[in-house]
């Protein structure tokens, strides 16, 4: 199944944004951040504290059962909508197991967060439509929850999309590179010495495998 990674809501918190005559000196969102943490941990998840991530609000990391890390990033636009990137950034988080526990902590975040009297007109999107900027938008994502009650889980019930075509071939080409190197050395072709030959042939293996697992990994969206 393929999580919608963004969420955009109002909240009843109040603007935390810090401004001075001439610039903005600490984004607001941290008391968003921290609320949104402290559901997070009752579900069962180890929460780091929110760190500033300059125009893009606040970002902390969150593990779930131990192995599975998530990304969090929550700004504004206009208050007091707001809108949360949940990203998954468990290696292989394509693989079944690691996309199971994505989708099971977005449900179970999204029906806290409906649940929650901070939080209003919760909606979920995906990576590439990207979430409701002010409320305006919010309102027209209202109609739209309506029909598929936006949950956090696609209609399309698909992980990922197609693979990208070029990263996978890049990786394949360094791997097989890695492993004609040491091919090369004995017919006389390459130069270098035998241990030489050998580390760059790993390494070239080793680059090249894991730029195609990540490729995998992350496929782009239709």
């Amino acid at each position: 199944m393929r999580v919608k990674p963004w969420v955009a809501f109002r909240t009843d918190l109040p603007d935390d944004q810090v401004e001075n005559e001439q610039d903005i000196v600490v984004f607001g969102g941290r008391n968003v951040a921290v609320a949104i943490g402290e559901i997070l941990a009752r579900l069962g998840c180890e929460v780091e504290e929110p760190k500033p991530a300059g125009e893009n609000g606040w970002e902390f990391a969150v593990k779930y059962k131990e192995r599975h890390r998530f990304w969090c990033q929550v700004n504004s636009t206009s208050h007091p909508v707001f809108r949360l990137l949940f990203e998954n950034m468990t290696f292989r988080s394509r693989a079944a197991p690691n996309a199971a526990a994505y989708a099971e902590l977005a449900l179970k975040l999204d029906a806290a967060l409906k649940k929650s009297s901070l939080f209003h007109d919760v909606c979920w999107w995906s990576l590439k439509e990207g979430p409701p900027d002010d409320e305006i938008e919010l309102a027209e994502a209202k109609k739209r929850a309506r029909k598929d009650r936006s949950g956090p889980i696609s209609a399309a019930g698909k992980e990922g999309g197609r693979p990208a075509w070029g990263c996978l071939a890049l990786a394949l080409y360094v791997t097989l590179s890695g492993v004609a190197a040491p091919l090369l050395f004995f017919v006389g072709i390459a130069g270098d010495t035998l241990g030489a030959t050998l580390f760059g042939s790993a390494f070239l293996i080793v680059v090249g495998l894991l730029g195609f697992f990540r490729a995998l990994d992350e496929p782009v969206e239709h």
